[in-house]
C-alpha cells in the first residue's frame, strides 16, 4: 500500500497548552492556509491562523511532526457532550439523526496536512498517521467512536487507506462539494 512509505513522525496530542504555544501557533497556520487560502472555505482567520469557536481549553489536538520539528499533519478533536461542528454547524449533515451527545462519541474536525506531503492523489502517510493517532487518542479518552464530517473524497481516502468507516446519511452538498458524516471506530483497521 503506498500510504505506509515510512517518515520519520512523531505524534504529540493533547490540549493547547500540552502543546506549548509555538506548535499550536503552527496548527491555526496550517489550518488557514488549507481552508481559507487553498480550499477558499469562509472559515474564521486572524493574522493568518484559522480558529474557531470550536478550540477551547477542552479541545484536544493530534499534531504529526518531523524530526526537526516541523508540523506535517494535525486534527482537532471535541466530545461531542459539548459544542461540536457536526452538531451546531452542519447537523443537516446527520440526516434524521439526532446528533450525538455521549462521552464515547468524539468529533474529529479540521484535518490538514503540509504542502508538499502526499494527500491530494491518495490519503498519505501523515493523514494515515493523524488519523490512526486520533483514534488511539480518542480510545485512551475512554471513547469507542470518533464523528467525522468532510468532503466525500475524504472520506473515500480514509476508507481506501483501511480505516473502518460507516456513512451515517446521505452527503450533503456544500458549495457544490459532496459531503458526508461517517463514524470510525476505535480499533477497527
Amino acid at each position: 500500500m503506498p500510504n505506509t512509505r515510512k517518515l520519520d513522525l512523531r505524534m504529540v496530542c493533547g490540549h493547547r497548552g500540552d502543546l506549548g504555544l509555538p506548535l499550536l501557533d503552527e496548527i491555526y497556520r496550517l489550518r488557514y492556509d488549507i481552508f481559507r487560502t487553498q480550499l477558499g472555505w469562509d472559515v474564521t482567520g486572524d493574522d493568518g491562523r484559522e480558529m474557531d469557536e470550536y478550540d477551547t481549553a477542552t479541545t484536544y489536538y493530534v499534531a504529526a511532526v518531523d524530526r526537526d520539528n516541523r508540523l506535517l499533519g494535525t486534527c482537532r478533536l471535541r466530545a461531542t457532550t459539548g459544542s461540536y461542528m457536526v452538531r451546531d454547524t452542519f447537523p443537516s449533515a446527520l440526516g434524521n439523526l439526532t446528533p450525538p451527545s455521549s462521552p464515547l462519541i468524539w468529533e474529529m474536525s479540521r484535518l490538514a496536512v503540509a504542502p508538499g506531503q502526499p494527500f491530494a492523489e491518495g490519503f498519505g502517510p501523515v493523514a494515515t498517521s493523524v488519523v490512526a493517532a486520533a483514534l488511539d487518542l480518542v480510545g485512551d479518552l475512554g471513547g469507542d467512536t470518533m464523528l467525522v464530517f468532510s468532503h466525500q473524497d475524504v472520506e473515500r481516502k480514509i476508507r481506501a487507506a483501511g480505516f473502518t468507516v460507516r456513512r451515517v446519511a446521505p452527503p450533503i452538498r456544500i458549495d457544490g462539494k459532496a459531503c458526508t458524516a461517517y463514524t470510525l471506530p476505535v480499533g477497527a483497521r
